[in-house]
């Protein structure tokens, strides 16, 4: 983002109507003007478009079918398939580019309900997270991966350190979207994008 161009956290304060409404315009002029920043923004929003959506909404058929083919049709075959990718070593490391809880000025006034959101970056896609705490305890983890050059984005997986099984997995819908919960303090975070395996490190919960 060049140097004319707001910040993440302002991005995220103009996506939540947080701005007065002078500054909310500056930004949609910076946005929309050459060499903007509209690719970002619209991440924002998306993001929070899942962390808002209504958890009982069926998967689109074509998510399903993609998940049968995935896991297959038993525990066992499931178990293999997921072993197969999120075993295997980290292709590629993702760099973090954004943290919210870093972000001390910003971190106050929206309080615990927006929780920690997270944005890394590397050669096969963009992914952002958002992580609040889990109504029965632990945590949830909200995700959208955003695959370079038309890539498929199929599985997440949380893998306790040391540990030589997922805690969890998911399977990442036609919009790249994921939504995962887990107990653990922490957790390696994995994706499988294309036939990759892409590695974000250990993301702390607590």
């Amino acid at each position: 983002m060049g140097s004319d161009q707001p910040s993440f956290e302002t991005l995220i304060a103009y996506v939540l109507g947080e701005l007065d409404p002078a500054s909310a315009e500056a930004v949609r002029r910076q946005v929309e003007g050459p060499g903007g920043s509209g690719a970002i923004l619209a991440r924002i929003r998306t993001l929070f478009d899942t962390m808002r959506a209504d958890d009982s909404v069926l998967p689109p058929r074509a998510v399903v079918d993609r998940a049968r083919d995935l896991v297959g049709a038993s525990p066992a075959r499931a178990a293999a398939s997921a072993a197969a990718w999120w075993a295997r070593a980290i292709e590629s490391a993702a760099a973090l580019v954004f943290d919210s809880r870093a972000q001390t000025a910003t971190a106050g006034f929206r309080g615990a309900a927006m929780g920690r959101q997270l944005s890394f970056r590397c050669d096969q896609a963009e992914i952002d997270l958002a992580v609040t705490e889990a109504a029965g305890g632990g945590w949830t983890i909200m995700g959208q991966v955003d695959p370079a050059g038309g890539g498929i984005a199929g599985s997440v997986a949380l893998v306790a350190p040391d540990a030589a099984e997922p805690d969890a997995i998911a399977v990442l819908d036609a919009a790249g979207r994921f939504r995962v919960q887990t107990r653990l303090p922490a957790c390696d975070v994995r994706l499988l994008i294309g036939g990759t395996v892409v590695g974000l490190g250990t993301v702390s919960l607590e």
